[in-house]
């Protein structure tokens, strides 16, 4: 994708940026770079942590749907934790 094909900065795509990491290093989706999956718990909790300041900086000041996108990945990724950490991953 060129620059000039980029699509406009929105709140969902960073949303989504950081739900994929959390994604990739939970080993819930393989890596874009070389397909392999492996899993990381403190890279996880980074992005999840991540996600968790985005939704109390932004509480109240969010579109219904934006807030409600950020609070079931936030739901989700958070379930996903405890489980692959209850694995012992």
């Amino acid at each position: 994708m060129s620059e000039e094909e980029l699509p406009e900065a929105r709140f969902e795509h960073l949303v989504m940026q950081l739900y994929t990491q959390a994604a990739i290093a939970l080993g819930e989706m393989p890596s874009p770079v070389d397909g392999a999956t492996e899993i990381s718990l403190p890279r996880a909790r980074f992005s999840i942590d991540l996600l968790g300041i985005l939704e109390a900086k932004t509480r109240g000041t969010l579109e219904e749907s934006e807030s409600e996108m950020l609070t079931q990945a936030l739901q989700h990724l958070r379930m996903a934790w405890v489980r692959r950490s209850h694995d012992g991953a």
